[in-house]
């Protein structure tokens, strides 16, 4: 917008401005009404009316019509104006319907008047008539067929007429007492036989009469002819030669034409001197002068006695051969050359035979067009087609409707498919198991082999249940039931019974079923082949075979549990039976779909790389392990495996140690006989490597749930994944498993496990009865989200560190310090490596260095501290008002440690009323024992009533600069070394086995494995140290709340919802950090 001037004050009353108003843009208004002033505008756009004048009559514009209206308020017309005018300029009408009205109003319904006048009219100059002429002096108006025009009218009495042609007015409208007629000869191109003319002398006017003809030069006064110098007709209109004659009838419009010295007959374009399209008939002998025979052009040649040709006969036209054969005496015969596009062979003929009837005619059609429908190809039969014997073709066979078959129609198999047929049984006898929904059923020597397949009529067997203490009767299968029209597959079969899965029965349909009786028939086994419903013919590259219906995949393998493992499961009628069948085949990116159904599997079974395994439903897709105490599934990058569930055949059957999902062993492992290999699907051992995209992507599980009892869900062992190169792809080495809901309701077992620096992200991980919820060791790692541990012995477990992963050298480095500087820190392989939040370390100080330190020599293995206090015999006589002393020293006597700058661990002990110590709190952990050290707990005098735990002491890292090319990095620890460091302590640096958590929710951990006892109201009691058990290192920094709805932040702090209080040892602390200044403050 411009600037706007700075007096912009105007007086307003009402809707009224009496003030100049400037607007630099668009103003828009509704309704603008300007009275007195004026209105300076470059632009004024009106969407709706503009009006002016009292009334809003003098001038109005309606943008609705587009009529403008002026004294006049509603304009009919595009301009209406009332009252006097005066127009200075021109005033043009365009457009052959634009009209003008002056004083008048009327509409002429033929638009053929521009102009209408309704008053008098007074022409100051001149009127233009039709041929814009003024006329002059005494001429007249008048009119001809063209307009009006100004004719002579004479002073003096004359008797004349006035001529037209075509009616125009001849000599511009002057009369005639004189005609003169002339005869002109047109030269044979005149198109019309009269004209008229002035011939300037007045009153005198020539009328010429032309003839269509032109007459010849005398040649001694005698006239030779007359001519036509155009192409004449002769009951034609039309014609395209100089002479043509049609047909009086015109039936034929080109009988004779005649052009260039060639006469035609039937045809308007000969190409001879005589030229007859059409029959002719000769009576009388045909002589030919010169050489060329007899050709005919598209007419017939009628010869009444024999006809001998010695050479070449051609014929134009038609040849009709009144008698029964054309004959050669020649061995090859060639009727048509090679010039003929299309042959009609056999006209209004109903029965055509070719060639000699024996085995050794043979008739060749030579085209070699392709057909893509019934009207295309190399031949096309307008009807139908009868072939006595074998019909061999050698493309592809397209049928527009139905293919009816009378005999048997074979794939490239040799395999017929109309072998399939069907026997009949009628059972004396069944039973059937809600749990796992297997139906035996009793025929007397049934003959049936396992993997043969039955169908059972609906609503054939009757059996009562205890449901309703078996009062009533119901017939099975019904039509919701799975068995219902369905094949199953025959197994356990022997000689008087086999077994069939019907489907098991819901969770609480678990009643026992009786056998009433079954229809006569009703069991349907199929005989031959095809023993599936709706097999079809399916193209397999090599030609056709008979195949299950369903569109045949690529990436996709179906299992059923009524399939075989003989199919190609490619077609979901065509699937595997097991799930190792379907892995032994699958490829890389190949989805395995497992329909519902119970899978015995042959376990472990191996999977390939980016190979995923999905059920149709966690609660309809049960996998259990034939072989126990395995592994059921190995599985390596980029593997998906879901919607499954995992159980053995009954709850008091344990899986013991044997995981879900595992990465696949190594071969030392295997030799050492702590794994096993897998032996269906992809059987390669391991490790798992991160394939050929080097870039590793965690094996997923999701949507699972596990029974197994003893079993772990997940096996994240770090041996048993690992990459190629360390040095150039560190990233890649994650050596983890991820996972989205998969809950673990396998008592007595280990819901997830990972060691060996193995690494896991988990969300919606639920443990319930597992001995340990999640457990982490030798530096395996995880981060676990929104997850929950109910019941059992333990829920967060970690354990330790791993292997040394970094060694450097320290420099000198003073006591109380958290930041040192390290050089040569390398790897395993000597690669320079930059140390890492999530590592932990110790200095292998020499105790020589330090004048308060007992021993001599470099320590091998970090200093310790009192982790816990195990009470192994209560004693009595105790005292709760006046607790024994507990006194936590070496065996030989010293209480300090042995280590520099070391503490005292302090202890107090809870008494019972019975006079018993029931346990032991650590007050003090101490610091700096040696791990030589014989520690032993001193209970007034007695160290036979309760064992230390010591645990090592680690620093850990909370941050490292960048390494050099020698490997020095300055490191930051999240903890203060007591003890100064001296140039050249050795550093061992190890990965920290953790579990890091938030919002973890844990109920009644403590209270056992069994389900049957660890609940609340069975007495079960939980055990609040048991919920997170971090030792040796490890660590478990972690948020939770538990069935009291307290809320713990790490150990340290907990808000009690009981009693309303916070309290913890950090809490504690922080409370003295705070109070202290102001205590020592006060006196």
């Amino acid at each position: 917008m411009a600037n706007v001037p700075n007096n912009v004050d105007f007086s307003q009353s009402g809707n009224s401005v009496f003030e100049t108003v400037y607007i630099y843009d668009t103003l828009y208004v509704e309704n603008l009404q300007v009275e007195g002033g004026s209105v300076d505008l470059d632009e004024l756009n009106v969407k709706n009316k503009f009006t002016v004048g009292p009334g809003k009559k003098l001038f109005n514009v309606d943008a609705s019509t587009g009529n403008i209206g002026i004294n006049t308020l509603n304009p009919d017309r595009e301009i209406v104006a009332i009252g006097s005018a005066t127009i200075s300029g021109n005033v043009d009408i365009v457009g052959p319907f634009a009209r003008l009205g002056i004083g008048s109003d009327y509409v002429d319904p033929n638009n053929e008047r521009q102009l209408e006048i309704g008053h008098s009219v007074k022409i100051s100059k001149f009127i233009y008539d039709s041929n814009n002429n003024k006329g002059a002096n005494t001429f007249v108006l008048s009119r001809d067929e063209t307009g009006i025009i100004w004719r002579e009218l004479s002073t003096e009495v004359q008797e004349g007429i006035f001529l037209q042609e075509d009616g125009v007015q001849v000599g511009g409208g002057v009369s005639f007492s004189t005609i003169n007629f002339v005869e002109k000869d047109s030269l044979g191109i005149s198109t019309e036989v009269l004209g008229i003319t002035s011939s300037g002398t007045v009153g005198l006017a020539t009328i010429f009469s032309n003839d269509y003809w032109g007459n010849s030069i005398l040649i001694d006064d005698t006239n030779t002819g007359i001519y036509r110098l155009t192409n004449v007709g002769i009951f034609t209109n039309n014609p395209v030669v100089p002479l043509q004659i049609g047909s009086k009838t015109d039936t034929d419009e080109n009988v004779v034409g005649i052009t260039s010295g060639r006469v035609g007959i039937g045809t308007t374009n000969p190409k001879l001197p005589l030229d007859v399209y059409g029959a002719a008939s000769i009576s009388g002998v045909t002589t030919l002068a010169s050489a060329g025979g007899i050709t005919t052009t598209g007419g017939d040649l009628f010869v009444n006695n024999d006809l001998s040709v010695g050479g070449v006969a051609t014929v134009v036209g038609d040849l009709d051969v009144n008698g029964g054969d054309i004959k050669t005496n020649q061995t090859t015969f060639n009727l048509l050359n090679s010039t003929v596009t299309t042959l009609n062979l056999g006209g209004d003929a109903t029965t055509v035979e070719i060639g000699k009837s024996d085995a050794a005619g043979v008739i060749n059609i030579n085209a070699t067009k392709e057909s893509t429908s019934s009207t295309t190809g190399a031949l096309v039969v307008d009807g139908g087609v009868g072939i006595a014997k074998t019909l061999s073709v050698g493309g592809n066979v397209s049928v527009g409707n139905t293919l009816v078959l009378d005999g048997k129609l074979q794939d490239i198999n040799d395999d017929l498919g109309n072998t399939v047929s069907t026997t009949l049984y009628t059972p004396t006898a069944a039973s059937y198991n809600p749990a796992n929904g297997n139906l035996t059923l009793t025929i007397a020597d049934h003959g049936f082999d396992n993997n043969d397949l039955i169908r059972i009529a609906d609503n054939s067997l009757t059996f009562k249940c205890d449901k309703d203490s078996n009062a009533t009767e119901h017939t099975y299968p019904r039509l919701s039931d799975p068995a219902s029209g369905k094949w199953l597959s025959v197994g356990s079969v022997s000689e008087d019974t086999f077994v069939v899965n019907v489907g098991k029965s819901g969770p609480n349909d678990q009643y026992t079923h009786t056998f009433v009786s079954a229809l006569d028939d009703c069991i349907i086994r199929s005989v031959g082949q095809y023993l599936k419903d709706d097999y079809r013919l399916s193209s397999v590259g090599t030609g056709v075979e008979w195949r299950p219906s369903g569109v045949e995949t690529k990436k996709t393998i179906w299992v059923s549990t009524s399939g075989n493992d003989n199919n190609s499961g490619l077609l979901e009628g065509d699937a595997k039976v097991t799930i190792g069948a379907a892995a032994a085949i699958a490829q890389e990116n190949d989805t395995i779909i497992v329909r519902p159904g119970v899978y015995d599997e042959n376990n472990p079974i191996g999977l390939r790389t980016d190979v995923t395994v999905t059920g149709q439903d966690l609660r309809l897709v049960t996998v259990r392990p034939k072989n126990l105490e395995r592994d059921i599934f190995h599985v390596r990058r980029g593997c998906l495996v879901e919607n499954l569930n995992f159980s053995c055949s009954n709850v008091s059957t344990a899986n013991t140690a044997g995981a879900a999902v595992a990465f696949p062993p190594t071969q030392a492992d295997i030799d050492a006989e702590t794994a096993y290999q897998a032996v269906s699907g992809y059987t390669d051992i391991g490790p798992a490597t991160e394939g050929s995209t080097g870039r590793w992507r965690s094996p997923y599980v999701r949507n699972c749930t596990n029974f197994m009892t003893e079993s772990i869900g997940m096996r994240i062992d770090g041996n048993h994944a690992t990459v190629n190169d360390i040095a150039n792809n560190a990233g890649n080495n994650l050596k983890s498993m991820v996972c989205d809901s998969f809950t673990q309701y396998n008592e007595n077992g280990i819901g997830v496990s990972i060691t060996n620096e193995g690494y896991a992200q988990l969300v919606s991980i639920f443990t319930i009865n597992c001995d340990i919820g999640i457990y982490a060791d030798t530096g395996g790692q995880c981060d676990l989200t929104n997850s929950n541990s109910s019941f059992g012995n333990f829920g967060l477990v970690a354990v330790g560190l791993g292997k040394t992963q970094f060694t450097g050298l320290t420099t000198d480095t003073d006591a109380e310090s958290d930041t040192l500087v390290a050089y040569g820190v390398t790897d395993s392989s000597n690669n320079v490596r930059r140390p890492y939040d999530g590592q932990a370390l110790y200095f292998k100080i020499n105790l020589d260095n330090y004048a308060d330190a007992v021993g001599t020599g470099r320590i091998t293995s970090p200093l310790e501290r009192l982790g816990s206090i195990n009470v192994t015999n209560g004693g009595s006589g105790f005292s709760q008002s006046s607790p024994p002393n507990i006194i936590i020293r070496d065996n030989d006597g010293n209480i300090i440690p042995k280590g520099p700058q070391g503490i005292p661990a302090e202890a107090s002990a809870n008494v019972s009323a019975a006079g018993t110590i029931t346990s032991i709190d650590v007050v003090n952990s101490g610091r700096n024992y040696l791990s030589t050290q014989n520690i032993v707990v001193d209970i007034d005098g007695n160290t036979s009533l309760a064992s230390a735990v010591m645990e090592p002491i680690y620093f850990t890292v909370s941050e490292a600069t960048e390494q050099t090319t020698t490997g020095i990095t300055t490191i930051t620890l999240n903890e203060f070394v007591p003890y100064q460091l001296e140039l050249d302590d050795p550093i061992e640096m190890r990965r920290i086995s953790r579990i890091l958590t938030s919002s973890h929710s844990f109920e009644y951990i403590g209270s056992g494995t069994s389900i049957n006892t660890s609940l609340p109201f069975e007495g079960a009691i939980p055990i609040k140290a048991n919920e997170v058990v971090a030792t040796d290192g490890a660590q478990i920094p972690f948020t939770s709340t538990d069935q009291k709805g307290n809320f713990d932040i790490g150990d340290g702090i907990q808000v009690d919802q009981t009693t309303s209080t916070i309290r913890g040892r950090d809490f504690s602390r922080a409370i003295q950090a705070e109070v202290t200044p102001l205590i020592l403050a006060l006196g």
